[in-house]
């Protein structure tokens, strides 16, 4: 339990690499009354308003997923590394949620490799 505050895990190549180019952690790796004092301005777009707009950005992101995943569950071949595929799959719901997901499913194709890129560098990390 986290209490008043929560106390993020902050790894450690994103500690060596926000040191060497001068750049704060962001929301996710804030503590204390940093981390209360943003996370109240976030709390007031995202709590009191219509969030049906992450809501389709995660269905493009679930539906790319699905297109990836379900012809291995249909066939005889080899099923992909589930773990690869779900770091796909946040990644794609964190670029959909930035583009919206009217623009992402419209170019997820272009942004697909730059996509997965991020992906596999962000699997490195953690």
């Amino acid at each position: 339990m986290d209490g008043k505050y929560p106390f993020h895990i902050k790894p450690e190549p994103w500690l060596i690499y926000n040191e060497k180019h001068n750049y704060t952690r962001g929301l996710f790796f804030m503590d204390g009354e940093e981390w209360l004092h943003f996370r109240r301005i976030m709390n007031k777009l995202l709590l009191k308003g219509d969030l049906s707009w992450i809501e389709n950005s995660c269905d493009v992101a679930s539906d790319l997923i699905l297109s990836r995943v379900m012809p291995y569950s249909k066939s005889n071949s080899e099923f992909p590394n589930l773990e690869s595929e779900l770091y796909k799959w946040s990644m794609d719901v964190i670029v959909s949620i930035l583009l919206g997901a009217n623009i992402y499913s419209q170019s997820h194709k272009v942004l697909e490799p730059l996509v997965e890129k991020l992906a596999s560098t962000v699997h490195l990390i953690f």
